[in-house]
């Protein structure tokens, strides 16, 4: 089916606008992060987007290194968090994995057929409240 001309403007019009939406943002932070301490500050036509100096001296004041005769705390503030983080996500991960294919295979042995996988995912659709009824009955 041929769309119109003027729906695809408007289609790729909203899709532009969305992708302003969420990259602008990121751009800002990683344009930031490289920008030193002194071009935070800028305003009006001293304003720009990319760093005039790119400097890796925010990085290493947040990863615990000396900086401008500046000492952070030994104990890699920073580094704390995000290891945290990271072995959440990792040992989150694997945990849904291994229940879902646990699941996934009981329900593919199962004997009936399409219909069980199929009724899980609807109720799945529903919101819980509509679904308590039913399921103390």
């Amino acid at each position: 089916m041929k769309r119109s001309v003027p729906f695809l403007i408007f289609r790729y019009a909203a899709i532009f606008a969305a992708m302003a939406v969420t990259l602008v943002p990121i751009l800002w932070m990683v344009s930031m992060a490289f920008k030193p301490i002194a071009e935070w500050s800028a305003t009006g036509a001293d304003l720009t987007w990319w760093p005039k100096n790119p400097t890796l001296s925010n990085f290493r004041f947040v990863f615990g290194e000396s900086t401008n005769n500046l000492i952070v705390a030994l104990d890699r503030t920073a580094l704390k968090p995000i290891l945290a983080s990271l072995l959440s996500a990792v040992f989150g991960t694997v945990i849904a994995m291994s229940a879902g294919t646990a699941a996934a295979y009981g329900l593919s042995r199962f004997g009936s057929g399409q219909n069980l996988p199929l009724a899980l995912i609807q109720l799945r659709i529903f919101p819980p409240m509509a679904v308590m009824i039913p399921v103390m009955i």
